[in-house]
């Protein structure tokens, strides 16, 4: 399938397990992430595609930044992160307490 020439042609590509479990995480980014607000992310479309950032040559101190702070995946990102890690311990022992 294709998204049509308005979209120049972007072929649809069948998710493997890898991306499956992103598309998964970024559906439930609302639980992992209580005080952000998302937009509701149900359906996916019959054509998709997901990418990574490319940092050009010339890296400013900005881009720096950002190229350590990016992880391979939203998952690697997440386990990272200090905030995300104690907030995902703290929920899961008051679920495990329940």
């Amino acid at each position: 399938t294709s998204a049509g020439p308005k979209w120049f042609d972007m072929a649809g590509v069948l998710p493997d397990a890898a991306m499956q479990q992103e598309i998964d995480v970024l559906r439930a980014r609302s639980a992992l992430a209580p005080t952000q607000h998302y937009r509701k992310a149900d359906k996916l479309g019959p054509v998709f595609q997901m990418g990574h950032v490319v940092h050009s040559a010339t890296d400013t101190k900005t881009e720096a930044g950002l190229k350590r702070l990016s992880k391979k995946t939203i998952i690697d990102s997440l386990v990272e992160d200090t905030q995300t890690r104690s907030w995902f311990k703290s929920r899961y022992s008051t679920v495990m307490s329940k």
